[in-house]
């Protein structure tokens, strides 16, 4: 057996005076048949347990997840407290209930690093496992509880200032069922409880000076807890920030580069333009000399000397000019004489017409 079955090593183990457990009206013997059943189980718990804690992993707020099967003797010693407390609850326990009863026999502790991502979490687990009772959650004076009251907690303040989110949920990954306690919580509330168990159990668990520095202890946690929101506020912020600024400088780029590409263009159109100015100036002299020349138009017709016109465009051009050179060179008496000689030809032709002074065209 795991377990310590002998009732005074049993007591001196758990830091149980023999009053208490006087006191406890437990019998001996039903305990240590819990203790048998329960030892019993240990193998199934431990692997129910490392399924439940194997699931949680798989949510993406949780920072890490710790998970343990509760130890016989420490069952014991809880059941004989329990019964020393007068809860109703442990009045009649026996062995055929106390795993109903004592819903921590796995327990199952998840980590987080901010207080907001409690509610991923949250959703994770009630959409994976059917709880057997509400939520409940461990606030110390002056928290907001406004969140645990929207997700229907039962909100409890705890004395010493612990602050978690406890679950009692089934599970079932063979026909046995098994009750699990799961406990979210903060880094710095986990390491805040851990330090405080240490130090506190069992020996120190009334002293007031060690109490009181535990307190300034657990205010400190919930102000690192506070200051990692904040951080957290504050890195989204930059974070934001940078990518308007980034955004910002990628227009500012784009509207640089779009003003040295038409700055480029101009220059190119403006190089262009006083080309085109040069020519036309150059066109306009050349036209101004023409108006200026006083060269007889011939003179010029006669200065074409350009091998690539055509050869009949300036024979024509030439034809035109001896006929004009012809017509400007003839006398009046040269055309008189024409004149004559064409009157005879049509008297000839018509004598009657011309002698009666008629005309047929």
């Amino acid at each position: 057996m795991g377990f310590e079955t002998n009732l005074d090593k049993f007591l001196d183990k758990s830091h149980l005076s023999r009053d208490k457990w006087e006191a406890s009206e437990l019998d001996w013997d039903d305990l240590k048949e819990i203790g048998t059943h329960h030892d019993s189980r240990l193998s199934a718990l431990n692997d129910s347990a490392e399924f439940i804690a194997k699931s949680l992993r798989a949510c993406s707020k949780v920072h890490s997840v710790r998970w343990r099967v509760k130890d016989t003797d420490h069952l014991m010693a809880k059941l004989v407290r329990k019964k020393l407390d007068g809860s109703v609850k442990y009045q009649d326990v026996s062995v055929e209930n106390y795993h109903e009863k004592v819903t921590d026999l796995i327990g199952v502790r998840v980590l987080h690093l901010f207080k907001d991502d409690w509610e991923t979490i949250d959703l994770f687990v009630n959409s994976n496992w059917s709880t057997d009772e509400p939520t409940v959650a461990f606030v110390r004076d002056g928290d907001d509880e406004t969140v645990y009251e929207r997700k229907g907690c039962e909100i409890k303040k705890h004395d010493a200032g612990y602050r978690s989110i406890h679950y009692i949920v089934e599970s079932s990954p063979t026909k046995n069922r098994f009750v699990c306690e799961i406990q979210v919580r903060t880094l710095f509330e986990e390491a805040w409880s851990e330090i405080d168990h240490q130090v506190r159990y069992p020996n120190f668990s009334d002293n007031e000076v060690l109490a009181y520095f535990l307190r300034v202890f657990n205010r400190m946690a919930g102000s690192a807890d506070e200051m990692g929101s904040f951080v957290k506020t504050l890195t989204t912020q930059i974070q934001i920030h940078e990518q308007l600024r980034e955004s910002v400088d990628k227009e500012r780029q784009e509207h640089l580069e779009k003003i040295e590409d038409l700055m480029s263009k101009l220059e190119s159109e403006q190089s262009q333009s006083q080309a085109t100015k040069e020519k036309l100036s150059e066109v306009r002299d050349e036209l101004n000399k023409l108006k200026k020349s006083n060269r007889d138009p011939m003179s010029i017709l006669g200065s074409i000397n350009d091998p690539t016109i055509d050869t009949a465009y300036l024979d024509k051009i030439t034809s035109a000019r001896e006929a004009l050179d012809s017509v400007f060179s003839k006398s009046a008496a040269d055309y008189c004489r024409e004149e004559e000689a064409l009157r005879a030809s049509r008297l000839a032709i018509w004598p009657n017409d011309l002698a009666s002074g008629s005309s047929k065209g």
